[in-house]
């Protein structure tokens, strides 16, 4: 089973000072940051996935300058985005990002420039302009008492546009393999919409909508779809990963899948943000005095004095890592936690899983190139270098989840060969 990293234009600073908290003043982000496979010395997926709505600034967490989308069309994908001499070799996937127009009445790409987009961005397999009808139910009775309007629409623009993709794309002979995403709102009706796609040609299908499902729900809409699927249409699942569930998908005929959750969890999910094997860790929370809103306004409006505020980060900062060192203990660095929380109010953190965290001093035992260059830092919450190293990190440990269950080679690298 393959696995796709979506693109979200993130990368880190190898140069980054984090004990200043500074970069070098002639840092170039383009030139000089780090996309995760050159951070790790290696890439932790097998293919990349390119959002249409990403580059074309439609998604809110759209990041593409103009000149960006210039380069990206002009070098290509494999040249920007630097995997050119990856191997073995790196996929492309491109999609058209459905969630994030999802609440707009239709897509807002044509067909024709979704086919000219993958084509010249150079990506690999290109999927047609989707929509996503929002709604599941457990069976085909439960859907006879709701209004089915709006999602039955979705889905025939997903499959005329589909068929117009295809039709498009042979007759004028592109050169990426075309693809379509499946849609429903029931198990039967994803299935027929997977078998309706089939009849079209496509060897290409992915499963869309899926995010808000239970595993359980998305196996039985597999169970219905492998009941039927080609042993020659490679079948993908966007947005997921749920690494417990992964042989089941692979068992049901799933070929690839792709899932920004492991990089966003370093720093979007509450309490789960470094994974190590089966285990998620909370990382320590000690915002930036001059760098939290919330710190800056409490200052401004007088409720908390900046110099102590300062100096207490200072020790929260230094315990950890003298800690690091060994020169420190447990109960100081939770004592100086504790401190500067009571100050500030806004840390968030969960002191026995901080506890747990300290204890069994996870980054200490991981190989990746993340945690052997920056040791205790990758656990500190605490602004994007070190909250998007983390990600980079959770990306890696589901690599080598991926291996533990037998869904890749074990051959996969694992050394730190990064710059």
């Amino acid at each position: 089973m393959n696995f796709y990293f979506p693109d979200s234009q993130d990368q880190i600073d190898p140069n980054f000072d984090f004990v200043s908290e500074s970069h070098l003043v002639h840092r170039i982000r383009q030139r000089d940051d780090l996309y995760v496979h050159e951070a790790l010395g290696t890439p932790p997926f097998d293919g990349i996935l390119l959002s249409l709505s990403i580059v074309s600034g439609v998604a809110k967490n759209a990041k593409y300058s103009q000149a960006s989308r210039n380069r990206l069309r002009r070098e290509g994908i494999r040249n920007f985005f630097r995997i050119q001499n990856l191997t073995p070799r790196v996929a492309t996937l491109g999609d058209c990002g459905a969630f994030g127009y999802s609440k707009l009445d239709n897509p807002p790409f044509t067909v024709r420039q979704v086919l000219d987009f993958n084509e010249s961005c150079k990506i690999d397999t290109g999927l047609a302009p989707d929509h996503i009808p929002f709604g599941y139910f457990e069976s085909d009775e439960v859907q006879k008492t709701v209004d089915l309007t709006e999602l039955k629409r979705r889905l025939k623009i997903s499959l005329t546009n589909a068929e117009k993709f295809v039709s498009i794309h042979n007759d004028e002979k592109y050169t990426f393999q075309p693809g379509a995403v499946a849609h429903g709102w029931t198990p039967k009706t994803y299935h027929d919409s997977f078998n309706t796609l089939q009849t079209m040609g496509y060897k290409f299908i992915a499963v869309g909508g899926l995010v808000p499902l239970k595993t359980r729900q998305i196996i039985k809409i597999l169970e219905r779809i492998s009941s039927t699927k080609r042993q020659d249409v490679k079948l993908h699942l966007l947005g997921i990963s749920r690494v417990d569930a992964m042989n089941d998908f692979e068992n049901l005929g799933v070929t690839s899948l792709d899932s920004t959750s492991p990089f966003f969890q370093a720093f979007k999910d509450g309490t789960n943000n470094y994974h190590l094997g089966g285990t998620s860790y909370s990382a320590i929370r000690i915002p930036q005095v001059h760098g939290n809103t919330k710190l800056r306004l409490a200052i401004t409006s007088g409720k908390i004095d900046q110099k102590s505020t300062e100096t207490l980060e200072k020790v929260c900062l230094n315990e950890l890592r003298k800690f690091d060192a060994e020169k420190s203990s447990i109960e100081a660095v939770l004592a100086a936690i504790r401190d500067y929380d009571e100050v500030t109010g806004v840390l968030g953190n969960k002191y026995e899983r901080i506890r747990k965290l300290l204890e069994e001093t996870p980054w200490k035992f991981c190989m990746c190139a993340i945690c052997r260059r920056l040791s205790v830092e990758v656990v500190i919450f605490r602004g994007s270098e070190r909250n998007k190293s983390r990600g980079f990190h959770n990306l890696f440990n589901l690599r080598k989840d991926m291996i533990s269950k037998k869904l890749i080679s074990p051959n996969w690298q694992d050394q730190d060969t990064s710059k």
